[in-house]
């Protein structure tokens, strides 16, 4: 079986999204590799796709690890398949990302506050950002949103993100007079969908990418730095930990899978707050009783 096939059967099992963010990756490493059959593909050959990648002087360690980590995903699926031996991806090491998440990544509230001025005279966009900055939700669980699941008298919505893993998430009042102008303002064909794709994709859930476009946009048109809808989702985790909310609660608003990626995230070693929080533990002297006595008095001999 030669690569492009191999693409072609992998791809073909895997959901639309999951699809369409594996293919670039695995196509442009086809058209460097060449259409060879598989298992002539070694380890030369990925090592020399590898030093491409890096002439291309990639700044985010989150693409570079996105590209290896589809690589190891497709070549896995290959041998599991029985269509090579050994994988060739192996070869490809993953950069080592900071636990912690930078502020200077979560949008300010300063921004925000510029953007929502912006937005208020675009429904669309005005609703789809307070979501995401009340909510703290990904990209994906806005494109997926359904009327059905916005309960407005809790102030609640059940929202799809990564791994098809649903969540309940919360949001504002002004969240909700936001969503609700939103919704009676939309497109007919839009279906049950808050916010629909464009042209050949209304009536449809709009892309994760196209979240962030809006996002952008809109960004720039309020003079603002252009940032994606993940700066939101950023800026809700650093107001959680500012808050002092506990990493376990954190982790269940922000959906992570365990409470320790909440913590290396936003929640970075500060011993600075850890003195803080320990001078405000420890025993006051108000709260001892002046008749007792601290020290036991042992008599003299």
């Amino acid at each position: 079986m030669k690569l492009s096939e191999g693409i072609a059967v992998f791809l073909s099992q895997k959901r639309p999204s999951t699809r369409r963010s594996y293919e670039w990756t695995l196509k442009n490493m086809l058209k460097f590799v060449g259409d060879k059959p598989l298992d002539s593909i070694g380890i030369q050959h990925i090592a020399e796709y590898s030093d491409e990648l890096n002439r291309r002087e990639y700044k985010s360690n989150y693409t570079w690890n996105k590209f290896v980590k589809t690589l190891r995903v497709f070549f896995n699926f290959c041998v599991s398949e029985g269509l090579i031996e050994k994988s060739p991806a192996s070869v490809m090491k993953m950069r080592r990302e900071p636990r912690a998440i930078s502020k200077d990544k979560a949008m300010s509230d300063k921004d925000l506050a510029k953007l929502l001025t912006y937005t208020q005279f675009h429904p669309k966009a005005n609703a789809l950002v307070l979501f995401l900055a009340d909510t703290g939700c990904r990209a994906r669980g806005v494109s997926q949103l359904q009327v059905s699941e916005i309960d407005f008298q809790k102030r609640e919505a059940v929202v799809t993100e990564k791994g098809e893993k649903t969540r309940t998430v919360r949001f504002g009042p002004v969240c909700a007079t936001a969503l609700a102008v939103w919704i009676a303002e939309r497109p007919a064909d839009y279906g049950d969908y808050v916010f629909s794709g464009d042209r050949e994709r209304r009536g449809k859930p709009m892309l994760s990418s196209s979240v962030s476009q809006i996002v952008r946009r809109a960004c720039e048109r309020a003079g603002i730095k252009p940032r994606g809808a993940h700066s939101l989702r950023h800026r809700k985790g650093h107001q959680l930990a500012d808050a002092k909310v506990a990493p376990s609660l954190s982790a269940q608003v922000l959906g992570h899978s365990d409470p320790a990626i909440t913590l290396q995230h936003y929640y970075p070693d500060d011993w600075d707050r850890v003195s803080q929080a320990f001078d405000e533990l420890a025993v006051q002297a108000d709260e001892v009783d002046e008749k007792i006595i601290p020290y036991p008095q042992q008599k003299t001999t």
